[in-house]
């Protein structure tokens, strides 16, 4: 299997502290975000490939895969431009050969491992052709808000709601089956979006479970500092 790690974000929100640091690689306790991923992705037994996407300072991301020792495939693929998160997927088409696929957020800090995710979109339900794990959030204003139903399926999705309908939110990793994959791949679009672009043209098609633990997007300071206790406190 394949996997896409979405690394590319500016961290914009996160300056001073991404003035010289790529957001992928700002410290989260003693390891950078990406080495949280990298290791979960050398213990994964189904995932032999990853791809990871890199545009603002781009060198920091190449010296720190460069020193990664693995028996794994790392592909790192540099955006001059940024593609928009479905527009990296568009991008590698000639090169993804799997029939699944898995697509992360890079700037997630999270409980949730490659292997559990792959077990539940075997075991998901029927004509579903969309894994997303998800969390509870307390703040939906700022996340992908999603319903579902009583076999977990997603009836309606929206992507921060000024006023949300439930607070479980999407995580921001997805295994897509090769239905999936193929339908994305016909997109008009140029650089889609997958939560506002893709995800609502699979309602009723896309399978949920909780990720149990913690997931927090670190892409604001409070978030950080709120991963940083987390990690300090040893509770992921």
């Amino acid at each position: 299997m394949q996997m896409i790690l979405l690394a590319a974000g500016l961290g914009t929100r996160l300056m001073p502290l991404t003035k010289e640091t790529p957001k992928c690689l700002v410290q989260i306790g003693e390891k950078p975000l990406l080495q949280y991923w990298l290791e979960d992705f050398e213990s994964s037994e189904s995932v032999e490939e990853i791809f990871i996407n890199t545009h603002y300072l781009p060198e920091k991301v190449e010296y720190f895969i460069a020193n990664w020792t693995t028996k794994k495939i790392i592909n790192l693929f540099h955006e001059k431009e940024l593609l928009g998160t479905g527009g990296t997927l568009l991008a590698l088409k000639s090169r993804l050969t799997c029939t699944d696929l898995i697509i992360a957020h890079a700037d997630n800090y999270t409980s949730l491992k490659i292997e559990n995710a792959i077990w539940h979109h075997k075991k998901r339900a029927k004509k579903t052709n969309i894994t997303m794990p998800t969390f509870v959030t307390s703040n939906p204003s700022n996340c992908g808000i999603v319903e579902t139903n009583k076999l977990n399926i997603v009836t309606s999705f929206e992507e921060k709601p000024a006023v949300a309908k439930s607070d479980k939110a999407n995580s921001a990793f997805y295994v897509f089956d090769k239905v999936a994959v193929d339908e994305i791949m016909e997109t008009p679009k140029v650089k889609p979006d997958i939560s506002i672009d893709i995800i609502p043209n699979f309602i009723n098609r896309i399978f949920t479970f909780p990720i149990k633990g913690q997931h927090i997007d670190i892409g604001t300071m409070s978030n950080y500092e709120l991963a940083q206790r987390i990690s300090s406190n040893g509770e992921l």
